[in-house]
Formats: C-alpha cells, structure tokens, sequence
C-alpha cells in the first residue's frame, strides 16, 4: 500500500508493506532434512544453449551407462562493424536416458535447446596444466527443425501419385 508522507519541505511516497508480511513459524526453526530432500545451495550452475548439433551424434556404452558426447554450435549476436557473426563451441556430454534421446531425436545441423551445467576439467598433459569446459546436459528441448539446405528438389517420399491442381486438397 502506497501512502504519502509530508514534511516540512519534503514530500515522499512511502511503500508500507507491513500488511503483506506474515510471519511463519516454519520459516524460523530448524528441522532435519529427510532422505527425500536435498539441501539447497545458495549457488547456482545452469547453463541454457539452443544451437545446432555439428555432428551425428553416436552413443558408447560405458558398464551400464550410456554415454553420448556431441558439440552445439550457436551464433553470438552481431557486433557493429562486424561483417559476420562469431560462433561459438559448446562439447557437451548426455548420460543414459538423455543419451538416448539425442540419438535417436537429433541428427547434424538439428536445432536443439539444451539445460545443464557447466564443468570446468582441470588436467596435465606434457607438464603443461590444461582446463576443458563441458556441459553435463540436465535437460533437452526440441526447438526447431533441421538446417535449411539449399539446392535441394522437393521428394513425394514415395508416393506414386503426386496429384494436380484440380484434385481436392483432402
């Protein structure tokens, strides 16, 4: 509730809302999580990208796990000044169901919107220290079609009679 406050010389607008606050006992006390619950954590790592897939994605069986590692290409806004857009790289690794689903749902040059986490892999090689950043993929989203590619001639996928002008559309 907006309520006007005046002063002498100085007139505000103050926002009260003493009467939208309630307390809540829950809120106050500390209670054991149950195995069911997890603790939340005041950071955050989530990584949204919607990109196109660089390459047929292919599945490897690691034990029991299913392992799908693939790369998305997404384009970064124009700069001014710019003639074209920088692209950038993202490798991202999908473990069992996820795995599947991109297998079986995606193929090269497919749009697809991806959610997950970001993981930065520290390592040696040859004595000089290395990092590799991939994306743990949490969840996918279907967002568009294939790749638009020019040059290419309508199919009747099969169908042996293609119709003409005058036959009904049903």
């Amino acid at each position: 509730m907006l309520r006007p406050y005046k002063d002498s010389k100085i007139q505000k607008i103050i926002l009260d809302i003493g009467c939208i606050v309630k307390y809540n006992k829950s809120t106050t006390e500390t209670r054991n999580t149950t195995d069911h619950e997890r603790k939340v954590d005041p950071m955050l790592n989530k990584f949204m990208v919607a990109g196109r897939l660089t390459a047929d994605p292919e599945i490897k069986t690691i034990g029991e796990n299913r392992l799908c590692k693939f790369t998305i290409a997404c384009d970064r806004p124009k700069r001014k000044g710019e003639e074209t857009a920088e692209t950038d790289f993202f490798p991202c690794t999908a473990w069992n169901r996820n795995a599947d689903v991109i297998v079986d749902w995606f193929g090269k040059g497919d749009m697809v919107t991806l959610v997950g986490s970001v993981h930065n892999n520290r390592y040696e090689k040859d004595g000089q220290k290395r990092n590799s950043i991939e994306v743990k993929v949490e969840e996918i989203h279907f967002s568009g079609g294939k790749k638009k590619q020019e040059n290419t001639v309508p199919t009747d996928n099969g169908n042996s009679y293609a119709g003409t002008e005058d036959d009904p559309l049903f």
